[in-house]
């Protein structure tokens, strides 16, 4: 298959590490690891020779991607949602149907993995669900592209109460779960899990090592002072869990990086996963959407990624 991976940034390379086939990497800078490579702004792209195109880019470029995938002819995976009331995919459904393309987006840990977590419990008559995800990096460097982390701290959570769609404060409504301290959370899957799912409550948390990073940055903008972000560099690992939780029954995801970025490692890592799985998809779609018998078997497969722990 030939593909082209939008971007040269940490997912993108942990991403292309995974693929077997040739593939070609469009960016603004050429990163040593990638042999074919093209130049480009993205945005000033009109079409690509390419059957597959992924998107590592940040999320506020989502449309330009989408676009290109359709004037490309070519099937499309992507990480992360940009709006923060409806997800920007939507308006695009019906031209990848009527184009006879697949694509899958959110498609990484979280949102992605996260996704299939809630609509496995929505599945089994649920609707009480609370999503909460520990981040647990073990260096000091903040693992999260600094730009679309300025996006996540400007977005109020969304949360899913008596099956309308409310915002919260950001790192507020904390509570205390496994020992440890989570707060509100600005979540992508929260947006398509709504549209998609329909439960009647849905809470999303966030806690960690991590979190608290983020949430002293957080702070320091909200009064309006300097924001100083910790050194860029790789980070030498971490664990990241999700546990959702639906009345007494709790299921859970763990992974274990020993070394590396964390996030990008995991969302690469469960992007590849979904990746394999493309022409399940019926247009363009949320892990969420794909056909059952699929959504059991990526979580099967992601139960032997190394460093996982999956209880459903």
């Amino acid at each position: 298959m030939n593909v082209t991976v939008l971007g040269s940034g940490m997912v993108a390379r942990e991403f292309c590490s995974l693929l077997k086939g040739d593939f070609r990497v469009v960016s603004g800078e050429r990163p040593e690891w990638a042999k074919d490579f093209l130049k480009a702004d993205v945005r000033k792209l009109k079409r690509l020779d390419t059957e597959f195109i992924v998107n590592t880019l940040p999320s506020g470029l989502n449309r330009r991607a989408l676009e290109l995938a359709l004037n490309s002819n070519a099937d499309y995976l992507d990480f992360a949602t940009f709006s923060s009331v409806r997800p920007e995919h939507f308006d695009y459904k019906k031209e990848f149907l009527r184009e006879g393309l697949s694509g899958i987006a959110n498609a990484g840990l979280a949102p992605g993995m996260s996704n299939l977590l809630v609509a496995h419990a929505d599945g089994g008559g649920y609707r009480d669900i609370e999503l909460f995800m520990l981040e647990d990096g073990n260096s000091q460097k903040l693992s999260w592209n600094y730009r679309d982390f300025l996006y996540t701290i400007s977005d109020r959570p969304v949360w899913v109460e008596n099956g309308r769609m409310v915002k919260v404060g950001q790192y507020s409504h904390p509570r205390a779960f496994r020992g440890r301290k989570f707060y509100a959370f600005y979540a992508d899957e929260a947006l398509s899990l709504f549209y998609n799912l329909r439960p009647q409550n849905l809470r999303v948390r966030a806690g960690g090592r991590d979190i608290e990073q983020a949430r002293q940055i957080f702070r320091k903008k909200s009064r309006g002072k300097k924001i100083g972000f910790p050194e860029k560099g790789p980070r030498k690992g971490g664990s990241y869990r999700i546990f959702v939780k639906t009345g007494e029954k709790i299921l859970s995801a763990g992974f274990k990086r020993k070394e590396g970025n964390l996030i990008a490692g995991l969302a690469a890592g469960f992007g590849h996963l979904f990746f394999k799985y493309i022409s399940s998809a019926e247009g363009l779609a949320f892990p969420e959407e794909l056909p059952a018998a699929v959504q059991r078997r990526i979580i099967r497969n992601a139960q032997k990624q190394p460093g996982a722990e999956i209880n459903i």
